[in-house]
């Protein structure tokens, strides 16, 4: 029902912005220097925004996870990813695989890859998880889900599940697009599917969450 949806999803003047996305929103909407790593995001920003211009730097932050299964990713590090999308991808034109340009709201997981992923994590060539956390993150839910669904939709999916739960926004998941070295995908679909690191996330966590979009559409 209306009351239960995660209120930061909602733009509408009746469904308020909790404190912190009001804050994090201010941040990434204003012309700013970069993120403050006092802010309450745990961890620094995806990105550093000079002022004015909107240009964007690759990260230099964040921590090596050797083992990939360990690579969960919380949804209070999901959603500046959101609001990046939401600031970019119109400004910048996405495309997607059929050249057509994309919004906001209907970028999938191939643009996110291309557009976000790729480019953040080319400097370190690690996973994008590696970057925005400070130790490993022991995933509690396996996701399986549709690249091609919209990411916005998908992530407000994480945050209705884990809210309806009560786990709290720090609760990891595993999501293969950002726990796996987009540079050595290799390494992560193996000749044996038991030595792969989808097999040995879903041995470590406790449940699956299965993600449908509103095509019905799942993987």
């Amino acid at each position: 029902g209306k009351d239960s949806l995660m209120p930061w999803l909602g733009n509408d003047d009746d469904q308020a912005d909790s404190e912190k996305f009001l804050e994090l929103r201010q941040r990434i909407t204003c012309d700013c220097d970069g993120w403050p790593f006092d802010t309450w995001l745990k961890y620094p920003g995806p990105w550093n925004f000079q002022a004015a211009c909107g240009k964007r730097c690759e990260a230099t932050e964040g921590c090596t996870i050797e083992a990939t299964e360990m690579r969960g990713i919380t949804v209070s590090q999901l959603r500046p990813l959101w609001l990046y999308m939401e600031k970019y991808c119109e400004k910048e034109q996405w495309k997607n695989f059929q050249n057509k340009t994309v919004t906001p709201t209907s970028a999938s997981l191939y643009e996110v890859c291309k557009y976000v992923i790729m480019p953040f994590t080319k400097p370190q060539k690690l996973s994008y998880v590696e970057h925005v956390a400070t130790a490993s993150q022991q995933p509690k839910f396996f996701v399986s889900h549709w690249w091609g669904e919209p990411v916005r939709a998908f992530i407000a999916c994480l945050e209705q599940h884990t809210y309806d739960r009560r786990f709290g926004e720090n609760t990891a998941y595993w999501i293969c697009a950002y726990a796996n070295n987009q540079w050595n995908i290799g390494k992560a679909v193996t000749k044996d599917p038991a030595e792969s690191s989808f097999r040995k996330a879903m041995a470590l966590s406790e449940g699956t969450v299965s993600i449908i979009d509103d095509g019905a559409v799942v993987f």
